[in-house]
């Protein structure tokens, strides 16, 4: 029996037959060693001694079995792993920040989905850390006017949130920002909402000296 593994089709049907032996065809199979349409095996194997006509079944590959890649973006990493391997394929994780995938969903793979390739391939993917977090620093707005802080708290990437006014403080005028939500100088996250109240428009205290100096007037009366 003519050893014709690893032979082309043709070239193994050619040797058995010259060896007066009969060709059957098996299940072509797929084989990540043999090339598409060499011999994969055969029955009896080679060296075995055999009649003439006697018949020999071979078996030609498919080659390597392929996959398709599935579409992995906007999946966890559990849910992108559990794809790869139902496609029987592996799976090769990154990480990056990103602002329009939410943290722990994937962003991209390689290759991309819809390609065929080799069963046992290794399909790369990247999982979203979220946003970067840009640290910013909280300017004091006490002392300002309500637009004028809402303009600086702006302009430090932060969002301000006018609350109205509270209990007034007299280290700051009439309708000037007197608390925050944050004190000045703090680090915090870029776009962190900063809350401040102002101080009411008039001065309670100058009210009261108003009533108690503003009252009645007394005068001498004229006796006769």
């Amino acid at each position: 029996m003519p050893n014709v593994v690893n032979s082309s089709e043709a070239d193994a049907e050619k040797a058995l037959q010259a060896a007066n032996l009969k060709v059957t065809k098996g299940t072509p199979q797929y084989s990540d060693t043999i090339a598409e349409g060499n011999v994969i095996s055969s029955d009896p194997a080679a060296g075995t001694e055999v009649d003439e006509g006697t018949s020999v079944t071979i078996v030609v590959s498919l080659g390597v079995e392929q996959a398709t890649v599935p579409d992995l973006r906007n999946k966890s990493a559990a849910d992108a792993e559990s794809a790869l391997a139902s496609a029987g394929l592996v799976g090769s994780a990154g990480e990056e920040y990103s602002d329009s995938v939410a943290e722990g969903l994937v962003i991209s793979q390689s290759p991309s989905s819809g390609e065929h390739v080799n069963k046992g391939s290794t399909v790369s993917y990247v999982v979203s850390l979220g946003p970067r977090t840009t640290v910013v620093t909280v300017p004091e707005v006490r002392g300002m006017d309500q637009n004028t802080a809402f303009t600086r708290l702006t302009e430090e990437g932060l969002t301000p949130s006018y609350q109205g006014e509270t209990e007034y403080n007299s280290n700051y005028g009439p309708g000037q920002v007197c608390r925050m939500s944050v004190s000045p100088g703090t680090g915090v996250a870029k776009g962190t909402t900063v809350q401040f109240w102002t101080n009411p428009m008039t001065d309670p205290s100058e009210s009261e000296d108003s009533e108690n100096g503003g009252g009645s007037s007394s005068g001498s009366e004229t006796t006769e």
